[in-house]
């Protein structure tokens, strides 16, 4: 029995020596087709962002990602949003040096660690306050730590020991909801499974709960906002000190300006759910994908001293590189760190997609309605297709982007984590990254890709910076260092999520 269910998924194609299947699930019903061809997903995807297979683009969905357009963009995340990735993840590395020293090279469990930061600071980032995860963490561990009581007081003073309640009650809010989600991507029969899972009194609860909180800090910036405005400096983007801030002031701004009726972002459904959605959806991916991050770098010794070796020649210390200082500086490896990262661990291992016209892909008639399951695995040389059955995009891509990596020689180790795959000199001889070696295909595509794409990039950055730079990671006892994965709801993390530190 496995938990790698994307991955069963897809095996057919390789049992039938074909890139592209159809499934038939039930009785009586549409079959469902797999792909399992890089070049291809990247073409539906990315290439043809508006072709016959992108999901429907209603107005209101325009709408959305018009109004958080902004969030988004690479001013805004490095100005208001990295700064807090970065608080988080000093947090993190805080508690791992307890860890370290209690743990004396012993193995511990990092998942909810993971879990913990990533919600922290994707709070702090959208939301604007501190939710104090893993300072609650440390201050269990107070006894063995001196500071922990400078802490915990400075945290009184500040409001930080007050969010302990929201902190629990968003943790297992999330928790709950990712729960439901895998009864329902494991359930014969999702369409009931939906349907009871939403009658059930803790759903409702968790959100009721949830959005309560959600709700205050709202209202509190609203009205912060309102009286900015009415003093008359309610354009100063200092203002902005999250996403959610970003977006409730240029509403409410427009509204004052437009002579329109004040927004009620506080009670408005839609705004409250786009909020849980980035909340959910970027916190449980970037806890997984740090979770591989992590066993990559025990498994493979030798990528991990090249790692350090480069972020020591940048930044020769003495303390940790600030978020301005890892983001601003041009550092290859450190981005094939991460696009291995990404490619290796698989974090969402299929897109879904609903063909909205009878179309065509690799030449075989696809009809209207049929749901089409594309592969984002990139984890051995696929099998070669005439080009002749590609999409006229498809063929003109290879022309622009290569993808040398993804046959011949350079395929022959797709299995391996080999961040090196992703630099190529430049005219004069000096390493650069290359994101075309292979298609990159782990945050989607399109307008319906990953909204949040460039915020997960930033803090996988980070974190990654701020890891390696203060631990080295020990190589696991053979019982937990399986490579072996299992998904749980949308994300694949590691079966055995553990790691053997020593602070350097």
């Amino acid at each position: 029995m496995t938990k790698e269910t994307s991955e069963t998924l897809f095996r057919i194609c390789n049992e039938i020596q074909s890139p592209i299947a159809q499934l038939f699930f039930k009785p009586f019903s549409r079959p469902y087709v797999v792909l399992n061809d890089p070049r291809e997903v990247q073409d539906i995807l990315i290439v043809l962002p508006q072709c016959t297979l992108a999901q429907q683009t209603t107005p209101k969905l325009k709408a959305q990602k018009r109004l958080w357009s902004d969030v988004m963009g690479t001013g805004f995340l490095r100005r208001v949003v990295a700064p807090r990735l970065h608080d988080a993840g000093i947090d993190l590395v805080e508690y791992w040096r307890l860890k370290a020293a209690k743990n004396d090279g012993e193995a511990f469990y990092v998942y909810e660690d993971f879990e913990c930061a990533a919600l922290d600071a994707i709070w702090a980032a959208i939301i604007g306050t501190h939710l104090g995860l893993i300072r609650e963490k440390m201050r269990s561990m107070q006894p063995d730590y001196e500071a922990g009581a400078a802490m915990s007081a400075e945290s009184d003073v500040d409001g930080v020991g007050a969010s302990a309640v929201t902190g629990r009650i968003i943790r297992e809010g999330i928790g709950y909801i990712n729960q439901v989600v895998e009864e329902v991507v494991l359930s014969p029969f999702p369409a009931i499974t939906r349907w009871w899972i939403r009658k059930r009194p803790a759903l409702l609860r968790h959100r009721r709960e949830m959005e309560k909180e959600i709700r205050k800090v709202i209202i509190a910036s609203c009205e912060r906002f309102d009286k900015a405005i009415e003093a008359g400096y309610g354009d100063d983007e200092a203002l902005d000190t999250c996403a959610m801030d970003l977006v409730l002031r240029r509403e409410i701004l427009t509204a004052k300006k437009k002579g329109l009726p004040m927004p009620t972002p506080a009670s408005d459904p839609s705004f409250q759910s786009e909020l849980q959605l980035l909340l959910q959806a970027a916190a449980d991916s970037t806890s997984h994908t740090l979770s591989w991050f992590v066993k990559f770098m025990s498994a493979y010794q030798q990528v991990q001293t090249k790692f350090r070796a480069e972020l020591r020649r940048v930044f020769p210390g003495p303390g940790l590189p600030s978020a301005a200082q890892i983001l601003d500086t041009d550092i290859p490896y450190l981005d094939a760190v991460v696009e291995e990262t990404l490619r290796l661990s698989v974090t969402a291992g299929v897109v879904p997609r609903e063909v909205v016209i009878d179309t065509q892909i690799l030449g075989c008639h696809i009809p209207k309605g049929t749901i089409v399951f594309l592969s984002t695995r990139v984890q051995a040389e696929p099998l070669r297709i005439a080009e002749e059955r590609r999409s006229d995009s498809s063929r003109a891509a290879i022309e622009k982007r290569s993808y040398h990596g993804l046959h011949g020689q350079e395929a022959q180790n797709l299995d391996v984590f080999e961040p090196s795959r992703w630099i190529t000199p430049d005219e004069k001889g000096n390493e650069m990254f290359d994101v075309n070696t292979l298609p990159t295909l782990w945050f989607g595509g399109g307008f319906r890709g990953c909204f949040g794409r460039k915020l997960a990039m930033q803090e996988l950055r980070i974190m990654a910076a701020l890891l390696v730079l203060s631990f080295e990671f020990l190589p696991l006892q053979e019982h937990l260092s399986s490579m072996v994965g299992e998904e749980h709801g949308l994300f694949r993390r590691p079966a055995k999520s553990f790691a053997r530190i020593r602070a350097l």
